[in-house]
């Protein structure tokens, strides 16, 4: 496969892969939300808006480590730097997607011990 192939598929899929990291994206929890959440439905709808965050940070980062790749492997040393950015943002969403799982797991916890 020729560099020219290899950066058209990887186009390709970062497209594919951007369209689903963009589409649906859940509204964000607000502080009234989290203030008001008293019963189990409270916290399951915030644990699931979490969960759906994370889904899209993570579909997000996939969209940039293809990016990177394809930077990389573009064969020009000037849009290889780029590659350096999508790194970067593939590590930090990847981590913002851990850090909402968490606080989903922590909403999970409340609800099962919610009145």
């Amino acid at each position: 496969m020729n560099r020219s192939t290899a950066l058209l598929g990887s186009l390709v899929l970062a497209v594919g892969l951007m369209s689903v990291a963009f589409a649906g994206t859940a509204p964000p929890v607000t502080a009234a939300q989290i203030t008001a959440a008293s019963s189990a439905a409270d916290h399951e709808a915030i644990a699931k808006a979490f969960d759906d965050q994370a889904a899209g940070l993570d579909a997000k980062a996939d969209w940039h480590h293809t990016m990177a790749n394809a930077y990389r492997t573009a064969g020009k040393p000037a849009i290889a730097l780029q590659s350096r950015h999508c790194d970067a943002l593939t590590k930090d969403l990847k981590a913002a997607a851990a850090e909402s799982r968490a606080l989903a797991a922590e909403h999970h916890k409340m609800a099962a011990t919610a009145k």
